[in-house]
C-alpha cells in the first residue's frame, strides 16, 4: 500500500491540538486577559530555526510546562510563517521586527507585559512566569 502523508498545514495543526496552545488573535488576547488570566503568547515561525530550537530545548520541556500549569497561565502561539498581519502588529507593539519573541502579559497588569526578545534560557522564561505571577482566576 501507500503511505499517506499529511500535509504541512495538519502537521502544524496537530502541534497546536490537544496541547493547551491556542491560536494567537488579539480578541482572545483580550479575552483572557479580561477574565483575569495571564497571557504567554510564543510568537514563532515554521522558517525560524531558533524558534523551533527554543520551542523543543526551552519551551516545551517539563519545568517550564509544570509553572505554566501552576499559574494557570494561558498559552497561545502567534504564527508569523506567512507574516498574518494581525501578528505583525502586535510584535511592531511589543517593539519587535523578527521572532522569537515571547510575551507574558501579567494578570495583575496585562499592560505591562514581559518580552524576551530573540532568545531566552530556561531559567529566563521560569524568572519571567514567576514575575509576571499567576492568573487571578486558575481555572483554564
Amino acid at each position: 500500500g501507500r503511505f499517506a502523508f499529511g500535509g504541512l498545514r495538519e502537521a502544524m495543526q496537530s502541534r497546536l491540538d490537544g496541547t493547551g496552545w491556542r491560536p494567537y488573535s488579539r480578541a482572545a488576547l483580550e479575552e483572557s486577559v479580561a477574565s483575569g488570566k495571564s497571557v504567554l503568547i510564543d510568537f514563532t515561525a515554521d522558517w525560524c530555526l531558533t524558534c523551533k530550537t527554543l520551542e523543543a530545548q526551552v519551551l516545551n520541556t517539563a519545568p517550564v510546562s509544570q509553572a505554566i500549569d501552576a499559574a494557570g497561565v494561558v498559552t497561545m502561539k502567534a504564527d508569523w510563517t506567512h507574516g498574518d498581519p494581525e501578528v505583525t502588529a502586535m510584535l511592531d507593539t511589543l517593539g519587535s521586527k523578527q521572532v522569537p519573541v515571547i510575551a507574558i502579559f501579567p494578570a495583575a497588569d496585562p499592560n505591562r507585559p514581559i518580552v524576551l526578545r530573540d532568545g531566552y534560557t530556561q531559567a529566563s522564561l521560569l524568572d519571567a512566569l514567576k514575575t509576571a505571577g499567576a492568573s487571578k482566576r486558575s481555572d483554564r
